[in-house]
């Protein structure tokens, strides 16, 4: 995180992301999306997530292959890239 001016002018400043934390909008995002499936009750959560101006809901994430297909969570694996080459 950094620090900047106050975007309203005053003698405040405030904080905005770095590039490596901006990086991290696609975690923020899932995290958004758990936290409004689990971690509140039907009626409690009264903010939304929005993209744009429009204000449009986003979809909920998904994990793709390169050529496309969904991957859920028991569709993955890790490998050690240096077996690999």
């Amino acid at each position: 995180m950094g620090m900047v001016p106050a975007s309203d002018g005053s003698a405040y400043s405030e904080y905005v992301l770095t590039e490596k934390g901006e990086s991290l909008y696609l975690v923020i995002v899932a995290l958004w999306q758990w936290g409004e499936t689990y971690a509140f009750a039907p009626g409690e959560l009264n903010t939304a997530l929005v993209a744009g101006e429009k204000r449009k809901r986003l979809a909920p994430l998904e994990l793709r292959t390169r050529d496309g297909r969904i991957v859920g969570p028991r569709d993955f694996m890790w490998i050690n890239k240096l077996r690999t080459q």
